[in-house]
């Protein structure tokens, strides 16, 4: 619709109208256009005969009134005006007739006159034969259910006719549904939740409810909603300790892109979650290894991990080196992942795992609760730790002794 309008609407206002330094004045063009005879005959003109007479003549009837409206335009070009508006109505005319989305959206317009409301629901609520968009009786239903200009009970009777035509997930959808009308849907006996969960007019204590009522596989549509308030998106990540670290991973880029996240939690997150997959990783890599200490540092590791082997300051040599006493020197690293391995190393020192403990880098707090030589003492306090991923390692660690 807006291809066919723009030329002749940009024609109009850059060859005619802004030349003479006329700016349009909406109001004003609408009280012309609301002129009960142009309506009706633009009205008697959707039945597209293929004969403008009637619009034409009405038009050119309001000439007097066009000049009222452009003093400044001499009558030529006042003239010239009138035309492209007809012809602007000859397209509106045309994508009325091929588009029923044309007019839905024009039923519900608020600012619609309600003589042309109801003039289009009588002759376009009917199906189509053809499938095309805002076809059903359905949506013109909708339009007019949400449309405020329309009373009241006329209004709940239209949703309840939608409703009850099995279609009420329309309603659940659309960003112009009155919100008592939500709740009414999250009452009813089909489960309209999801659909509520993702619409972005759902207000705040609408998505409470259903993150406090529904099962937890929709807390990753909520926190795709921007109603959704930064307490409830940050109570999706606090997971019981038992719970399995890879269950939060789906939901973390929901909660990190919602524009309501505080900025510093965004940050967090968003560095906790490239830190997932680089923890199942080291993971991966340590669970292959030999039960065997020596194993973890004499042998090789992976291809891709060679730029961190070459910072080593030395590699172990069994027949030179004390293991304990080396691996306190790779405690020392600038470099993150040595770190981090040798306080996962059961050969560790205490007094490194103590260090490691009270680190301000969660991931080593982590690698010494995941360590089997943490003394339980040692458990017990990160147990308590701040981040959630330290304390699930430490409970589960300190479940494995028993």
């Amino acid at each position: 619709m807006g291809m066919l309008f723009t030329p002749c609407c940009t024609s109009l206002k850059n060859n005619i109208l802004f030349p003479a330094g006329i700016s349009i004045d909406i109001e004003s063009w609408m009280k012309i256009f609301e002129t009960p005879q142009l309506i009706e005959a633009s009205l008697n003109h959707l039945k597209f005969d293929g004969s403008n007479y009637e619009l034409f003549t009405v038009m050119n009837d309001l000439t007097p009134q066009w000049m009222e409206l452009l003093p400044n335009l001499p009558d030529k070009s006042v003239k010239e005006v009138v035309r492209r508006l007809i012809d602007v109505l000859e397209l509106i005319n045309i994508e009325i007739n091929h588009f029923r989305s044309v007019p839905v959206a024009i039923v519900g317009n608020p600012n619609t006159p309600s003589l042309i409301r109801e003039r289009l629901q009588k002759d376009f609520s009917e199906p189509v034969e053809q499938e095309k968009y805002h076809s059903s009786k359905e949506n013109m239903l909708l339009a007019l259910g949400c449309n405020p200009q329309v009373p009241e009970a006329e209004r709940i009777g239209y949703f309840q006719e939608i409703i009850d035509s099995g279609a009420g997930y329309l309603i659940a959808e659309d960003v112009r549904t009155p919100v008592y009308i939500l709740e009414q849907l999250l009452l009813s006996d089909k489960d309209y939740k999801e659909i509520i969960a993702k619409n972005p007019a759902t207000p705040e204590y609408l998505l409470r409810r259903i993150a406090y009522r529904c099962d937890k596989d929709l807390w990753t549509t909520l926190a795709e909603n921007p109603n959704t308030p930064a307490d409830l998106l940050l109570s999706f990540l606090n997971e019981e300790p038992e719970r399995k670290l890879y269950r939060l991973a789906s939901i973390f880029d929901s909660v990190i892109e919602n524009p309501n996240s505080p900025i510093w939690t965004r940050y967090s997150l968003s560095v906790e979650q490239e830190n997932l997959e680089y923890i199942a990783q080291v993971n991966e890599f340590m669970a292959r290894r030999s039960d065997s200490p020596e194993n973890y540092i004499s042998k090789p590791l992976p291809q891709q991990t060679s730029i961190t082997l070459s910072e080593l300051p030395r590699i172990y040599n069994s027949n030179n080196d004390d293991l304990a006493t080396l691996l306190t020197e790779y405690a020392e690293s600038e470099n993150s992942f040595i770190r981090f391995v040798t306080l996962l190393h059961p050969v560790t020192p205490e007094e490194t795992l103590v260090q490691g403990a009270s680190s301000v880098f969660w991931l080593e707090r982590y690698a010494v609760a995941e360590n089997e030589a943490t003394p339980l003492e040692m458990l017990e306090m990160l147990a308590g730790d701040g981040n959630w991923i330290v304390r699930a390692a430490a409970n589960q660690s300190l479940s494995n002794m028993n």
